[in-house]
């Protein structure tokens, strides 16, 4: 989140407050209810997709308590025409090798229920 809020905020100050109010709401009071979320696809999911904002700050869900956040712009536009930006193709690499790695049995729910063990270690080559 340090790295989404740094990144962004000199140019999106207003859509950043956005999402960190959210954030600290769904913390604090009513956490990570569906409501909050729109499906992406691929098992990505996005926050506080506000029309009139550029940045969305996409999920992965894990259960009712866990996130794995990452975020960035909308879209990016090309020669080609409108197509995923960086961070969604990013999220989507994330998003495949987590559930795999789940599906395996190499990463797992510890006994409680809370925290995710096993293989959490992600190099960039891996996504």
């Amino acid at each position: 989140m340090e790295h989404f809020i740094r990144q962004y905020t000199t140019h999106h100050r207003r859509e950043v407050g956005a999402i960190a109010a959210l954030l600290r709401e769904m913390g604090g009071q009513v956490g990570t209810q569906e409501k909050f979320f729109r499906y992406a696809g691929n098992g990505i999911y996005f926050l506080c997709d506000f029309p009139d904002h550029t940045l969305r700050l996409y999920c992965i869900r894990l259960g009712e308590n866990l996130l794995l956040l990452g975020g960035g712009e909308k879209a990016v536009t090309t020669a080609t025409g409108t197509g995923d930006s960086p961070e969604m193709i990013r999220m989507k690499q994330v998003s495949q090798d987590i559930f795999g790695r789940m599906s395996a049995g190499n990463v797992y729910w510890s006994s409680d229920k809370s925290p995710l063990t096993g293989d959490l270690i992600f190099e960039k080559d891996d996504t």
